[in-house]
Parts: C-alpha cells; sequence; structure tokens
C-alpha cells in the first residue's frame, strides 16, 4: 500500500521511509534468529561436553543450517575400520549406503529418524557428518598408534 497526498500522488518520501523501517524490521528479526540459534548451540555444547566429553574427540557438532544442530558421538574403532574398507573396495551406490549406515550409528541428537530425514532435506549434511567423524577416528587411530 503507497501513501498517498490529497490529490491522489503517491508520497514518495513516505513510502520510502515506510520500506526502510520495514527493512530494519526483518534486519533486526534475522540478528534475533543469529543469536537464538548461537545461543541454542551454546547450550547444547555445554550439555554435550558433561554427557560425552571432549568436543572433537569424543563428539562433535554439525550446524545442519536451518534445522536442528547434529551431535555425533564417536563409536568403535571396528566401525570406522569396516567404513574405510567399504569404501576401498565399494562402488558409488555401496560407498552412499555405507556412508549413511557409518554416520547414522553415531548420531547422539537429534534421533536417528529426524537425522536420516534432515539428510534428505539438507545437501551434504551426512557429508559433513561422516568428515567429522572420520577426522575424530583418525585422531583417535594416530593418539592410539603413538603410543603403541
Amino acid at each position: 500500500m503507497s501513501s498517498t497526498t490529497e490529490n491522489g500522488a503517491v508520497d514518495l518520501d513516505a513510502e520510502i521511509a515506510k520500506r526502510e523501517e520495514e527493512r530494519e524490521s526483518r534486519s533486526r528479526a534475522r540478528e534475533t534468529a543469529k543469536k537464538q540459534r548461537r545461543l541454542e548451540a551454546l547450550e547444547l555444547e555445554a550439555k554435550c561436553e558433561e554427557e560425552h566429553g571432549e568436543r572433537g574427540v569424543d563428539w562433535d557438532m554439525v550446524d545442519a543450517g536451518k534445522g536442528p544442530f547434529v551431535v555425533l558421538k564417536r563409536g568403535p574403532a571396528g566401525i570406522f575400520r569396516k567404513w574405510k574398507l567399504t569404501l576401498e573396495k565399494g562402488k558409488d551406490q555401496k560407498n552412499e549406503e555405507a556412508t549413511l549406515d557409518f554416520v547414522t550409528a553415531q548420531v547422539a541428537h537429534p534421533p536417528r529418524d529426524e537425522f536420516k530425514q534432515l539428510a534428505g532435506q539438507f545437501y551434504g549434511l551426512w557429508e559433513d557428518c561422516a568428515k567429522k567423524l572420520r577426522d575424530m577416528h583418525s585422531a583417535k587411530e594416530d593418539e592410539t598408534a603413538g603410543k603403541a
């Protein structure tokens, strides 16, 4: 709706002021949403450190963007070795299935069924999760090999 003067002409100054205020309002709403998301991440991080141990070693978190955060808890070494072997000898379809299974088995949050839906909605999510898990497992293998 445009602001008009008595003779029906558009009051450009009033219209510009109105549109700028609307833009500012949207900007404030986006900024508030970003702060709420950051607070959610910090609260989840504190909870996970208490429950699972050190971030980046025992667990890590992936930001799905607009969806929930995904918390990954590093599983047993055998699951990592099995996944690596599958990737070495598998075909593309088998690798995708193996990677999704590898990741899903180590999802601590959200519930696994919800994660599978998210993985279908957010492009690259399960690949990002697989990279985080690979890094955690590789670091643990390196640490263990260094002690042997």
